[in-house]
C-alpha cells in the first residue's frame, strides 16, 4: 500500500507513545490477521512499515512492534494447531446412521455371520458388534413379514435362528 493514496493523518505515527498497550490487548482476530498478512508479505511486496498502517487503518488501534507481528507469524504458521477430538455426539451419530441398513440386511439374510455381514454393510466386525449390542434390539433384528393387509407379522418360526445369531455374534469378540 502506497503512502500517497492515503491522508497523512490515516498513516500511523511511530512517535506515539506504545507504553500503554500490551500483547493481552490484541484481539485473537487482530493476531490472525496480521500473521497472515506477514506471511504474505514476500509475494506482495509490501514492508513491516506498510504492514503496521494496515494494522492502523483496519483496526484503528497503534500497531504492534514489527517484531511482535514476526512472532504472530511464526507461532500460526509454524505450530502444530491442535484440533480437538472428536466428540462422541459425533461418533454415535456416525454409528447411528448404519441401523437402518443392519436392520434391513438382518430382514433380508438372517443366516449370515457377523463376519460375512460386516463384509455386506462395508462395516468393521467390530463396529458391527458394537451397533447390535448396544443400539439394537433384538425385535429389530428377528425377520419381518408383511400380511395381505399390509401390517407387519413377526415369523416366530425363525426366533431360534436370530437368538443363535446373536450369539454367535458375540461370542465372536
Amino acid at each position: 500500500m502506497s503512502n500517497s493514496d492515503t491522508s497523512s493523518d490515516e498513516d500511523y505515527d511511530e512517535d506515539e507513545d506504545m507504553s500503554n498497550v500490551r500483547h493481552a490487548d490484541y484481539t485473537q482476530e487482530q493476531k490472525i490477521v496480521s500473521a497472515v498478512w506477514v506471511h504474505e508479505k514476500q509475494f506482495n511486496g509490501q514492508t513491516y512499515e506498510d504492514l503496521r498502517n494496515n494494522f492502523y487503518l483496519r483496526f484503528k488501534r497503534p500497531p504492534p512492534k514489527s517484531k511482535t507481528l514476526a512472532r504472530w507469524e511464526h507461532r500460526l504458521f509454524t505450530q502444530k494447531i491442535s484440533r480437538p477430538k472428536k466428540d462422541r455426539i459425533q461418533k454415535a451419530s456416525r454409528r447411528l446412521m448404519h441401523i437402518p441398513y443392519i436392520k434391513a440386511s438382518f430382514r433380508e439374510k438372517p443366516n449370515l455371520t457377523l463376519s460375512e455381514r460386516a463384509i455386506q454393510l462395508g462395516l468393521s466386525r467390530s463396529g458391527l458388534h458394537r451397533i447390535i449390542k448396544n443400539d439394537l434390539k433384538e425385535s429389530d433384528l428377528r425377520p419381518q413379514n408383511e400380511t395381505v393387509d399390509g401390517e407387519i407379522e413377526n415369523n416366530s418360526e425363525s426366533k431360534h435362528d436370530i437368538s443363535t445369531c446373536i450369539n454367535s455374534a458375540i461370542s465372536d469378540n
